[in-house]
């Protein structure tokens, strides 16, 4: 196994000029003369003399266009403020934006002419949105800047209040008749830790390693689930509530290599190139899955063989130069994809099952048509689903005022959906009379269902995954081992019943997954096909069987078999339409608060219901193209590479980098609020200016580390990068005293390290430091100067 190796190369003007990774697939990159990114050459288009993507600007360096892969062209075009005032995509559909003098939003309005708007406090923080229909939400703030209370559009309010640390210790949620009360409370660690959660009965008490890794997870005194980590803080065990373990060890970069039980049976096998694409997974049956990539990263070929040398599966598939997959072929099954300028699936062909689409500019689904037979779709000003015209039935589709499915109507019967004061769908009743009772934990999962009265409990892991499934009587139904995907499962036989002889009522399963981690097969251990799943392009299943009780179908999330969709934490996602039930609480992906990873899941998914669309590939991380293309909003980074930092920081906030860390020279006059500050040099008060020491009365000045140090200190660590010292690293002089920046950036760090822990990524950490610091109210001019004195310095160490 050779070391996995970015090697990058610079102009000398220090603009990044090629990027070759460890298997020598190399990304080329142009520049303008303000040193912007001119052109991507991906290996792909390079075969084509194409360019992967390609950007236009203004005299001032303000991004005026992007030209994708295939030609099509979204433009921008901005204010003398360089804010983006239009949107125009390549299908002709213009979204507008207008601002306050502050710079903040106050309204948006969508390419079919819905406008929301945006109303702030003197203080600039968001205290009122109106919908396209006038229906409003309001928001209140203590004086720490935390939000108290809010006031949804169906008169819900959430009331909240927070510790000195801006830890919420308590939520409590009713209508406006003050009935329906849901209650919250939490309580945490002198370091800020989460120790327990409360809600409607359940409690939970965490515990924590020394470095503040959970260690484990109780409900109501009775331990779930317990983690020990290795010296790089990877998960090195996890023993769930049956006492059983999956046990995990990693090569030397850090990447899983071998999942076992406690027996020290073998569950999974993984292999990798030296770019950390997978090369084989082999399960503990014998099964293995091969791998192999094109040089943008996108998986070129998947092959699962039997130990016997029998070919399962035998997928070949091939791209545009946008990463959208225009073929998957096997001997089994032939898939042919097609897509509009905007990216979004056209048409889709499954073994001679024709289906085409058509969308408006705003990326409502206006028809489908299946093997000459049309299925209509009509929407409202918000793009809610209102009918859905068939062939012999029309559905109507109605929604309360925050955006919630509630009624489904056809002259076949109702189905009908109900909801608590968290906007949580709790339960469900089919026009087949089948009903489907949700409930929720502290934490937000549905940790508990019930259908047609037969309750199911389900315990998760850390990043919300299930681990365990249990019946009302606490019997395990089934228990998962997960390495990047479900490996394996403990399951119960639906033939079998329930003894005091527990090993006995179990079987092992493994499971084979796709490209997209959807489930293909699950094999037992004589690799006989017990379940097989065939989907088409949006989750529904064209053909299989299932032998095996199963609930981890498509993109490896849960299918409720009552109402036919599929539970993504945050709402419910309905594979027939093509779309959310519910608004999308994120606005950071798009005006279309309904639309599934914007028409095109084959390239993406979204597993939390919130978050920006990942793409996903059986990789540890995402394709090369998609990297380069990746949402500038996105909430979460994964592994990465010094042209993703100029993507996503560079191009999206404007801040110019140089690759070569630079000394700062003593700044005459002293150091002030917002000047970099190297803490061996003015941390303690040496070369600052009069009036801006630490000290109440100047308001506590302090150094903040716009990458934090606790982080650094553990990343440096398991990269093994000797050369970071805290004193080196840059940081930004504020205001510590209560309320002020560094006040609330140090907190903020905090919550994120409770909910995100240390195992986060580079580009993470640099995209929401950034965040961070806007946030608390830092002016952008000198946060972009922090992260950039913090990219040379990183740099400078061999972080990229």
């Amino acid at each position: 196994m050779g070391q996995v190796v970015t090697q990058n190369t610079y102009d000398p003007k220090g603009n990044i000029k090629t990027s070759i990774d460890g298997e020598n697939n190399k990304v080329e990159y142009t520049h303008n003369l303000l040193g912007k990114i001119k052109e991507i050459i991906t290996p792909s288009s390079k075969k084509e003399n194409k360019v992967a993507q390609s950007y236009k600007y203004d005299g001032r360096g303000n991004i005026t266009g992007i030209i994708d892969g295939n030609g099509n062209e979204t433009s921008y075009v901005l204010d003398d403020w360089g804010r983006i005032t239009k949107i125009v995509t390549p299908e002709g559909g213009q979204e507008a934006y207008t601002y306050d003098y502050a710079g903040n939003i106050t309204s948006t309005t969508d390419a079919n002419g819905g406008t929301i708007e945006y109303f702030y406090n003197s203080l600039g923080q968001v205290c009122e949105i109106k919908d396209q229909e006038g229906h409003s939400e309001y928001f209140y703030y203590d004086n720490e800047g935390n939000v108290t209370k809010t006031i949804d559009r169906n008169g819900n309010q959430v009331e909240k209040s927070y510790n000195l640390d801006r830890n919420i210790v308590s939520t409590r949620a009713y209508n406006k008749d003050k009935e329906n009360a849901i209650t919250e409370r939490f309580t945490y660690n002198e370091d800020g830790t989460l120790k327990s959660a409360y809600s409607k009965n359940m409690q939970y008490e965490y515990s924590y390693t020394k470095e503040g890794m959970l260690e484990s997870k109780s409900a109501c005194g009775k331990q779930l689930l317990s983690y020990t980590y290795d010296k790089n803080n990877n998960i090195r065990s996890i023993k769930d509530i049956t006492g059983k373990s999956s046990i995990y060890s990693y090569d030397d970069e850090n990447r899983v290599k071998v999942i076992k039980d406690n027996n020290e049976n073998t569950l999974a096998t993984y292999d990798y190139y030296n770019n950390d694409n997978i090369k084989s997974i082999t399960v503990g049956n014998g099964l293995k899955t091969d791998y192999t990539y094109d040089g943008d990263g996108n998986v070129k070929s998947l092959v699962t063989v039997s130990s016997n040398g029998e070919v399962l599966v035998d997928y070949n598939y091939a791209y545009d130069l946008n990463g959208n997959r225009l073929e998957k072929l096997s001997s089994k099954h032939k898939t042919y994809y097609t897509y509009d300028s905007m990216n979004r699936l056209k048409e889709s062909s499954y073994d001679g099952r024709q289906e085409s689409f058509t969308y408006d500019k705003v990326g409502n689904r206006l028809s489908k048509t299946t093997n000459n037979i049309t299925e209509k779709y009509v929407y409202n000003v918000k793009n809610q689903l209102k009918e859905l015209q068939g062939k012999e039935n029309t559905t109507y589709f109605t929604y309360d005022k925050q955006g919630n499915t509630i009624k489904e109507e056809s002259n076949l019967g109702n189905n009908i959906f109900e909801y608590n004061t968290l906007n949580q769908q709790v339960k469900a009743i089919t026009k087949e009379g089948n009903t489907l009772v949700n409930r929720y934990d502290a934490e937000g999962l549905r940790y508990e269902i019930e259908e047609n009265e037969k309750l199911s409990r389900f315990i998760f892991n850390k990043n919300g995954d299930i681990l365990v499934e249990l019946d009302s009587d606490d019997n395990v139904i089934s228990r998962f081992s997960r390495g990047y995907e479900v490996v394996a499962a403990d399951i119960v036989d639906s033939s079998e019943e329930f003894n005091s002889a527990i090993e006995s009522k179990f079987n092992r399963y493994f499971y084979t997954v796709d490209e997209q981690g959807s489930t293909i097969f699950i094999t037992d251990k004589n690799q006989q096909i017990k379940n097989e799943y065939y989907y088409d392009a949006f989750g529904n299943v064209l053909d299989g069987k299932e032998e095996v009780h199963n609930r981890i179908t498509y993109v490896g999330q849960q299918f409720d078999g009552i109402t036919g969709k599929y539970y993504l934490r945050a709402r419910f996602y309905n594979p027939v339409i093509g779309r959310f039930t519910q608004e999308d609480t994120y606005r950071g992906d798009g005006l279309n608060l309904y639309a599934y990873c914007g028409n095109n899941p084959i390239c993406y998914y979204d597993p939390s219901g919130y978050m920006s669309c990942e793409t996903k590939t059986q990789s540890i991380k995402k394709s090369r193209l998609e990297e380069l293309k990746e949402n500038y909003k996105k909430k979460y980074g994964e592994e990465f590479t010094a042209e993703k930092l100029h993507q996503n920081i560079n191009e999206r906030n404007g801040i110019k980098f140089l690759p070569r860390a630079e000394n700062s020279p003593i700044k005459q006059g002293g150091y002030k609020i917002n000047d970099i500050d190297k803490y061996k040099k003015n941390s303690p008060g040496k070369n600052r200016a009069n009036g801006y020491s630490h000290k109440y009365i100047d308001g506590l000045i302090e150094s903040h580390h716009p990458i934090q140090n606790e982080w650094a200190e553990q990343w440096a660590k398991k990269n093994n990068i000797s050369g970071y010292k805290k004193r080196n690293a840059p940081g930004i002089l504020l205001k510590s005293i209560s309320g002020e920046s560094h006040a609330k950036l140090s907190s903020s760090q905090r919550a994120r390290r409770r909910k995100d822990g240390f195992n986060t990524s580079i580009v993470y950490e640099f995209n929401t430091g950034y965040k961070e610091l806007i946030e608390s109210g830092v002016n952008s001019k000198y946060a972009k100067k922090a992260i950039r004195e913090a990219y040379r310095y990183f740099d400078s160490l061999g972080g990229f």
